[in-house]
């Protein structure tokens, strides 16, 4: 079978955007590593966890809150 255009450039799209989260999820995740911030976070939102595709605005949301607030508790 051959594949239409539109499945061609899904995929295209799909792989090239895929790369780009990797990338942006390695700087978070590093981050949040770093600064022992990712030990408050549930697996599901750092390092490939599944929030981060089936949820991202909420996933995005609970990884500002635990940044602020570690930061706060730093005072």
């Amino acid at each position: 079978m051959k594949i239409p255009k539109y499945i061609s450039e899904a995929l295209r799209l799909r792989t090239h955007f895929a790369v780009k989260l990797m990338k942006y999820c390695y700087i978070v995740d590093e981050y949040l590593d770093k600064h022992g911030i990712s030990d408050y976070l549930e697996d599901y939102d750092i390092h490939t966890g599944c929030e981060i595709y089936c949820n991202p605005y909420d996933s995005e949301m609970r990884i500002r809150d635990a940044i602020e607030r570690f930061g706060e508790s730093d005072d």
